[in-house]
């Protein structure tokens, strides 16, 4: 298959990621930067990645196989580990992209990645709220769990989601 660009694909046979063709920012982006009393703009640099789940070009991730959705996860956790590596690198959005209306260049279902130089405001939020509500339940949860007699597995699993 030959990409919008004109770069041909590899036959792939599971999910494949490359990246964007049409990306959205780069590391090679140059550092455009405004803050007047209107309007505040910061460079952003890194990296948009595109994940294809499956040759299929007619299969969405729901309509996968067990096992296809399996690999499609490993491939999420490589690339998240790859790109959390980078020094630059402070966010990885990993994401389902569907539909022409939102400006799809790649017609069949697939997944994109955004590495960002920055933590987007709303994550940095949703952490806040997150560690508010474990701060305010934790006495409840350490009550209910000691009635219970629960074991040191059930608190380090309640431990790993929360991590």
């Amino acid at each position: 298959m030959v990409r919008a660009s004109g770069v041909k694909n590899p036959d792939y046979k599971g999910p494949w990621a490359f990246t964007n063709d049409f990306a959205s920012f780069s590391f090679d982006a140059p550092d455009v930067s405004n803050n007047s009393k209107f309007q505040k703009v910061r460079p952003v640099h890194g990296t948009c990645r595109v994940i294809c789940y499956t040759p299929r070009h007619n299969v969405t991730l729901a309509q996968l196989p067990i096992e296809e959705v399996e690999a499609v996860v490993r491939l999420w956790k490589n690339e998240y580990e790859t790109l959390s590596q980078h020094e630059k690198i402070k966010n990885v959005l990993i994401f389902e992209n569907k539909g022409k209306v939102i400006g799809v260049s790649n017609p069949h279902p697939h997944g994109q990645i955004y590495a960002t130089n920055f933590v987007p405001r709303i994550v940095d939020v949703n952490v806040v709220l997150l560690l508010n509500t474990i701060v305010k339940m934790a006495p409840i949860y350490w009550k209910t769990c000691c009635r219970k007699s629960c074991n040191m597995a059930n608190v380090l699993y309640m431990r790993m989601i929360i991590l």
